[in-house]
């Protein structure tokens, strides 16, 4: 539930689920649901403008997903603490984050690659690069095109990038898919 939250874009049932299947993954001792759940909790603080407390969330994840050898929670929480430094103005720092990760995203296929276009997108944005951004958010919705409900939580990125490019028709088209 936690994880379709964040894919319908609903940082409130993100929290209602992430915070009930964080505790019952605790009690379970399943942590990579435990990992998965606090990844999206500290997305969702992000999204709600809780830049410092999503960057420590999405940390400790990181470290405790590294230490328990979980390769997936471990590249998630990496990749939205990158966009979350991006949000905040470090895009520097956001890009070393994504570059750390390329090499297991590009064994892991086009999922979890589109998905990393996807950020690639946010940081290319923030550090005022619109082709760039324009370009990987492409990436993202071909890499995508399989996952119609991975694919739909980038497309909003495509619509930004177009209004950074001053495509005001291509904007609006990518808005009114994004819809």
């Amino acid at each position: 539930q936690t994880n379709l939250g964040y894919m319908t874009g609903d940082p409130l049932a993100v929290r209602s689920a992430g915070h009930e299947g964080l505790e019952m993954a605790a009690a379970l001792g399943d942590r990579f649901v435990v990992h998965q759940c606090r990844t999206w909790l500290g997305w969702a603080q992000a999204i709600t403008g809780d830049l410092p407390g999503a960057t420590s969330s999405l940390r400790e994840v990181e470290i405790e997903a590294e230490a328990g050898h979980d390769a997936i929670w471990w590249t998630v929480s990496r990749h939205y603490r990158a966009a979350v430094l991006a949000y905040h103005g470090d895009t520097v720092g956001a890009q070393a984050i994504f570059d750390a990760v390329m090499s297991l995203i590009a064994e892991l296929g086009d999922l979890w690659m589109g998905n990393s276009q996807g950020i690639q997108a946010i940081v290319a944005l923030a550090a005022g690069e619109p082709s760039e951004a324009a370009s990987a958010s492409a990436a993202a919705y071909e890499h995508l095109g399989a996952n119609p409900l991975h694919q739909q939580t980038h497309v909003y990125l495509r619509a930004e990038a177009a209004l950074a490019l001053v495509d005001i028709a291509a904007a609006r088209h990518w808005a009114d898919e994004a819809v």
